[in-house]
């Protein structure tokens, strides 16, 4: 691969499984091309160009490495092959999304569903649907730009936290949040998180350094492999949360400083710490 100097990286990304490095090289016109790079062989295993996508702010390869998703100006979702790609479907992104950036997009290990986080909400599609775009569900509930989301339970569950220091679990099955837990305090941000292999806890670091465990009780098995019901033409389905769930918020949100630059910049140094809280959930038959 040649670079010349009036080019630049942009979207740097792992697979899922880490074998493969993606990431975008847009040259002086402002015209990008896509690469994947096999760690383990130190070859480039694909580069293609899309000529309706000038950058990507986020992408994912699926589980399977048959799915490369490319997310920007709109959704692009390409056959990812040894050497070639080819492009499978475009969803369109309407206003007001199409005005800010993707920050994550993520495929469930069954390859059944995509989940793109845009500003403060989660535009979830079924891949197994006849039209896919169509497809959409709004998942809403955080006050801030949605930072993390993984799916749990193969693709039953999906767990997120953004600038708000909340932490949210949504069961894609019924296409709502089903419980929160609030981890950061006053100008505080969640830096990263981990899950454990079982998926039975969540752990937290944040940015005046403590350690807060959550636990994921009560979470059911994966779906089965089926199409969700297809919402009528020209129609979206908005899945937001139930209205104990967005009072509860409110009233824990009052005072919460939603710019992460202020809770990065503020952050005070304390010793490390551990707290532990449950996070349980009970969901409706």
């Amino acid at each position: 691969m040649h670079q010349n100097a009036h080019s630049r990286f942009h979207t740097v990304f792992f697979s899922a499984d880490g074998s493969t490095l993606l990431f975008c090289i847009q040259d002086s016109r402002n015209a990008s091309r896509f690469y994947a790079w096999d760690i383990k062989e130190e070859v480039f295993s694909a580069s293609f160009k899309s000529p309706w996508l000038l950058t990507a702010e986020c992408c994912y390869l699926s589980w399977n490495k048959q799915e490369l998703v490319l997310c920007g100006d709109e959704i692009e979702i390409w056959e990812y092959a040894e050497h070639t790609c080819r492009l499978l479907t475009r969803l369109t992104i309407k206003k007001p999304y199409n005005s800010v950036k993707f920050s994550q997009c993520s495929v469930s290990v069954d390859n059944q569903f995509l989940v793109c986080c845009i500003a403060d909400v989660i535009l979830a599609y079924n891949l197994h649907a006849y039209d896919i775009d169509s497809s959409k569900q709004v998942l809403r509930g955080h006050l801030g730009r949605i930072e993390f989301c993984r799916f749990l339970k193969v693709n039953r569950y999906l767990i997120s936290y953004g600038v708000d220091g909340i932490v949210f679990l949504w069961d894609i099955s019924e296409s709502k949040a089903v419980g929160f837990a609030r981890i950061a305090e006053g100008q505080e941000s969640i830096v990263s998180m981990a899950v454990s292999t079982e998926e039975d806890k969540a752990v937290c670091f944040t940015s005046s350094n403590r350690v807060c465990m959550v636990k994921l009780c009560e979470l059911g098995s994966a779906l089965p492999m089926k199409p969700w019901t297809t919402p009528s033409k020209g129609q979206v389905s908005k899945a937001d949360t139930s209205p104990q769930l967005q009072e509860e918020i409110a009233s824990t949100s009052e005072n919460c400083n939603l710019s992460l630059e202020d809770d990065m910049f503020e952050a005070m140094s304390s010793s490390d710490s551990e707290e532990e809280m449950d996070f349980s959930y009970y969901l409706s038959d």
